[in-house]
């Protein structure tokens, strides 16, 4: 049996609190002390979590992958709430796009960040070298116009930031 468009989804398919803190791998306290919680009462003492707010939670904590929490909320409307499963499911699947949706796009700068955290450093410098060989890098351009920058002032000897004159200096007797 499926549940009719416009039909509301009973509360019962929806987790509570502890089930939902469970799914989220933290304290059920955690969840009750939240203010800005949207919970679903269901009797006078059943408070219910929705599927958005289930999977905004796990964005919010990050102490579970998103997709394995979506999967835990579709179980739990299969086993305790089978008349519900389809809205369940399509809930589960608008919160879970929404989510993607509002990620920044992927940087260069971000994946070698990552690639340098979670690889071996030999690996890491072939990827990096790798990236680089493939990335054109546009050529710095100084302040005056249709000059190219230099690593340091033209002209100037190592170690100094002037410019020493072509003409050696010759000490006048006083």
């Amino acid at each position: 049996m499926t549940v009719a468009r416009g039909e509301q989804v009973s509360a019962l398919a929806y987790p509570t609190l502890s089930q939902a803190a469970t799914m989220l791998s933290i304290a059920p306290s955690t969840l009750s002390r939240m203010p800005n919680v949207s919970i679903i009462a269901a009797g006078a003492r059943d408070r219910r979590l929705p599927v958005a707010e289930v999977i905004q939670l796990a964005q919010h904590f990050l102490r579970r992958p998103i997709d394995e929490v979506a999967d835990d909320l579709i179980e739990y409307a299969k086993a305790h709430a089978p008349r519900y499963e389809s809205a369940i499911t399509a809930e589960v699947d608008e919160a879970v796009a929404a989510f993607y949706e509002q990620l920044p796009a992927p940087s260069l700068a971000a994946f070698l960040r990552h690639a340098k955290r979670y690889l071996p450093e030999d690996v890491f410098h072939a990827v990096a070298d790798a990236v680089a060989a493939t990335t054109p890098r546009p050529a710095a351009v100084s302040k005056r116009k249709g000059r190219k920058a230099t690593g340091r002032l033209a002209g100037a000897a190592r170690g100094t930031r002037r410019r020493s004159s072509s003409k050696p200096q010759v000490l006048k007797p006083v």
